[in-house]
């Protein structure tokens, strides 16, 4: 590469990294630990309160939990308390709170007791529409209110339906010493017909209105502020083809923190900053979600699940764009069995240093850029699906394919990258080109390995068919901090013309720092 190139090639780094990324909002993050009924295995038979204050004293102590947000409502059910709007969960593994309840003792206070000895927040959760469909005599009971397009869910256009959801969302935060609310609109993502959701939002709007200004009754009642977050999907797109206007609720100041998320895995290539330029500038701050399960078929054989390297990368790119701290969901999917395993104790200590972005630089990072559903239509997803693979045809029309990928990292002095992709039907006759943003990376630095045999399903990956593992080390340039390019061509065939396309489902880029900790 000539001088003159690699001027031209700074020049051109500089200039995208200052277009694509946003500041990260805070040299030390939030961390927002969100836990549902899965606290359960953590009790006995007959739950003493003792083994509540435990759990909770684990959120501080192991992981270092700022702010603790609980499911209290999901289903048609609540949870920890006994309310006059909707029945107390009666799956047999709840009935473990019955003898707090007998001895007039409600759960829900012990948590929130706790939470305030360690200066915790404590954040009722409320699942917006929660679509697992186990509580029957609801569903039975309320047919006027359901959705017919997604079983076991509530229409929102229904003005009972949202004036139930406010009356259950007044009632914990008056009667309770909540800090706070936190609306799930990740499970299930669709409170509206799919043909009318779009327009519905000015109903949702409303909804959030109408919460935000009894939270400020009862705030200043009790002389505390009382905090409303939302979850949502993880991009303005989705949100917008469901009916949640997030830009208006910033905006009116509506909500103090809003979580992109998805709903089951983590997500390390969604437009986070779509969510950070809103944000920037305003009270309300952006904590994007991580979740132990990384994509469908990926890493969940025996709760293997994400790596520490996985989560230190995906925090990275939170902060990236705009971020002021990171969310957990589902996090007892991190471990195999349950709290007694240790496991569960090292895994939990893992988040820490995510609140921590200075911290993250001293440890190995891997993104992992894989499809996040691979059936045609994944549980509880919104609808709309982003581009997550490449595919190249052997003919000129279809040679080419691209990718955008985000990745937080400068690669300074004493860090090396390494980027790596599956080609699925890439033989070794076959010749390729391979751009990273505008630089083609040289063929003699291409590594190829060609998998005669395909991959069998493993603990961390599913099957697929015969493929070439390629790798690329990596620098800046071309790789820069932001949203990359990655861009591929089909050639030639060394053999004449062979037949199928090339199919790209795979992408990682392995950072390793020299001060890295063992993972």
């Amino acid at each position: 590469m000539t001088r003159k190139l690699q001027i031209q090639n700074r020049v051109l780094f500089i200039i995208l990294t200052l277009t694509v990324t946003v500041p990260a909002a805070a040299d030390e993050g939030t961390l927002l630990y969100t836990c549902d009924s899965a606290f359960l295995a953590a009790l006995s038979q007959d739950a003493k309160k003792e083994e509540i204050y435990d759990w909770i004293d684990r959120q501080k102590l192991h992981v270092g939990a700022d702010i603790y947000s609980h499911m209290v409502f999901h289903q048609g059910w609540v949870e920890l308390y006994q309310s006059e709007f909707a029945e107390h969960d009666t799956r047999e593994k709840y009935q473990k709170l019955n003898a707090l309840f007998a001895a007039g003792i409600q759960p829900l206070d012990l948590v929130i007791e706790r939470c305030q000895k360690h200066g915790m927040k404590f954040l009722a959760n409320i699942r917006m529409n929660d679509r697992h469909g186990h509580n029957k005599k609801f569903l039975t009971g309320h047919r006027d209110w359901l959705l017919e397009e997604f079983p076991f869910g509530v229409d929102f256009n229904v003005p009972e339906v949202r004036d139930w959801m406010f009356n259950i969302m007044q009632e914990i935060a008056e009667k309770f010493d909540v800090d706070g609310l936190e609306l799930g609109f990740q499970r299930s993502t669709h409170m509206f017909p799919t043909a009318t959701a779009r327009d519905s939002h000015p109903k949702m709007t409303d909804l959030l209105r109408r919460v935000r200004k009894m939270l400020d009754r009862v705030s200043a009642q009790k002389n505390k502020k009382l905090q409303l977050g939302v979850r949502v999907p993880q991009s303005l797109a989705e949100c917008h083809h469901l009916g949640f206007d997030v830009p208006t609720w910033i905006k009116e100041g509506l909500i103090d923190f809003v979580a992109p998320t998805d709903v089951y895995f983590t997500d390390f290539n969604a437009p986070y900053e779509e969510f950070g330029h809103l944000t920037k500038g305003t009270n309300c701050k952006m904590y994007p979600s991580v979740h132990p399960p990384v994509a469908e078929g990926y890493r969940q054989r025996y709760h293997t699940h994400m790596s520490r390297a996985m989560y230190r990368a995906a925090a990275k790119n939170f902060y990236m764009a705009g971020a002021h701290g990171v969310s957990v969901f589902n996090y007892h999917y991190a471990w195999k069995a349950g709290w007694s395993a240790p496991r569960a104790r090292f895994v939990m200590s893992w988040l820490r240093e995510l609140k921590r972005p200075e911290k993250l630089e001293s440890g190995d990072r891997h993104y992992a850029f894989y499809p996040l559903r691979s059936s045609p239509i994944g549980k509880y997803e919104s609808g709309l699906r982003r581009k997550e693979r490449m595919r190249l045809g052997r003919d000129s029309d279809n040679a080419t394919d691209e990718l955008q990928i985000r990745i937080a990292e400068d690669f300074p002095a004493g860090t090396t990258g390494f980027l790596t992709f599956n080609a699925i039907g890439l033989l070794p006759t076959d010749e390729i080109k391979v751009k990273l943003n505008t630089i083609e990376i040289p063929a003699g630095e291409l590594k190829r390995a060609f998998r005669s045999e395909g991959r069998d399903a493993t603990i961390h990956h599913p099957q697929i068919p015969p493929y070439s593992r390629c790798d690329v080390a990596l620098m800046s340039p071309p790789a820069i901090r932001g949203v990359n390019t990655l861009r591929v061509t089909w050639v030639s065939s060394s053999v004449g013309a062979e037949e199928g396309s090339i199919v790209i489902p795979e992408i990682e880029v392995l950072v390793h720092s020299v001060a890295s900790d063992s993972d």
